[in-house]
């Protein structure tokens, strides 16, 4: 009987911010070991390389905002914030530079780009159907999820803390949802 490997959940949240901060690539196994508060040979024990930590990392981060989204968009009306909060908000005021959150990014799509992209589709889809009662002359629910998510990109960057990013993200969406019909 073949089991599972465990997730290991601590260390994959404690790689996160530091994946986030300086990238891939300048993210060392000491620091991560570090942070998860284990031994380096105690990391690699858990994983047998940087990048199979980083794809578990990837996978589980993907996990926990399908589990955040599905609450968000299920509520009556859908949490619109929530959902882009579920989405994005862990990026928000993370001390990282442009270049080590852009860099993450690209290591992520690499390794990963399937998952990611079900993810954006998931989430997409999610997000257009929420609009639908919002649509109007002029803004299909389309249109107006394309709006949302470029300013949901802008406020990641812009925003001094999540919370920051929160209020931004729900004056777009009261400013999307009115005019409606």
């Amino acid at each position: 009987m073949t089991q599972t490997p465990p997730v290991h959940t601590e260390t994959l949240q404690a790689a996160f911010p530091l994946f986030l901060r300086f990238g891939y690539r300048k993210t060392s196994m000491d620091e991560l070991a570090r942070a998860a508060g284990i031994s380096r040979q105690g990391l690699y024990l858990r994983f047998p390389n940087k990048k199979a930590l980083f794809i578990a990392m990837v996978d589980y981060l993907c996990e926990k905002v399908e589990q955040q989204l599905e609450p968000a968009f299920a509520a009556d009306p859908p949490d619109l914030v929530a959902a882009f909060d579920a989405y994005l908000g862990a990026f928000v005021a993370s001390g990282s530079t442009h270049a080590a959150a852009d860099e993450m990014v690209e290591a992520a799509t690499s390794f990963r780009g399937e998952r990611l992209q079900a993810l954006e589709l998931s989430f997409r889809t999610q997000l257009v159907d929420a609009l639908r009662p919002h649509a109007r002359a002029g803004l299909s629910p389309q249109d107006l999820a394309a709006i949302l998510s470029a300013a949901s990109h802008g406020f990641k960057y812009s925003s001094e803390s999540r919370q920051a990013y929160r209020d931004n993200m729900a004056k777009a969406v009261t400013l999307a949802k009115s005019g409606s019909h």
